[in-house]
């Protein structure tokens, strides 16, 4: 067994947290409580602050699946890199094999790069290219008010928009980058 000092699960969404914390109970159980990432929208902004987070090698990330790191082969070969680079235990919970032995994560993930690059091999691979992001919108005015009616329930989104005059898509990128700016994409979660 390995020594977990810093336990993470990455979650595309808040859904079915409670699969998470009876399988962290199942292959962990010595772990009582958790740092979640989550994400609500494309954007991986979580994502890419969890990254920023860990510093800690004797971490483990807890995925539900490879397509939480991308849909895009290229880009999974690039992120599972990382965590090799890394020396950071990346478990995919829908390979057993990971829960059940994640003493050998390192070996698991080279393995698991080794297939997805074998199962693309015969497309043409381009060079992996960083995304650029937009320019960011200033906040309206009354921005935070609004936003903490909102995270209580107080207001509807549909009314969170109209007072602030933006399209849905643009205020959805708004939130999740407002959530990242103040860390509301990530809390700790003690398991119960």
């Amino acid at each position: 067994m390995i020594n977990i000092i810093n336990l993470v699960v990455y979650r595309k969404n808040n859904e079915q947290i409670s699969s998470f914390q009876d399988k962290i109970k199942q292959y962990f159980p010595p772990v009582k409580k958790y740092t979640l990432y989550t994400d609500q929208t494309r954007d991986s902004l979580a994502y890419q602050q969890m990254k920023e987070d860990i510093s800690d090698k004797n971490t483990i990330v807890l995925m539900d699946s490879i397509n939480d790191l991308s849909f895009d082969s290229i880009t999974q070969i690039h992120e599972i890199d990382w965590f090799l680079n890394q020396s950071i235990s990346c478990i995919f919970f829908t390979y057993t094999t990971m829960l059940e032995h994640p003493e050998n994560n390192q070996e698991h993930l080279r393995l698991l790069k080794d297939y997805v690059i074998s199962s693309y091999q015969k497309k043409k691979v381009l060079p992996f290219n960083q995304v650029i992001r937009k320019k960011r919108i200033d906040y309206p005015e009354k921005w935070e008010d609004l936003f903490e009616k909102w995270e209580n329930k107080e207001i509807t989104a549909r009314y969170f928009m109209k007072e602030c005059g933006l399209k849905r898509g643009t205020f959805y990128h708004m939130i999740a980058d407002y959530k990242e700016q103040t860390g509301s994409m990530k809390r700790i979660v003690t398991i119960t």
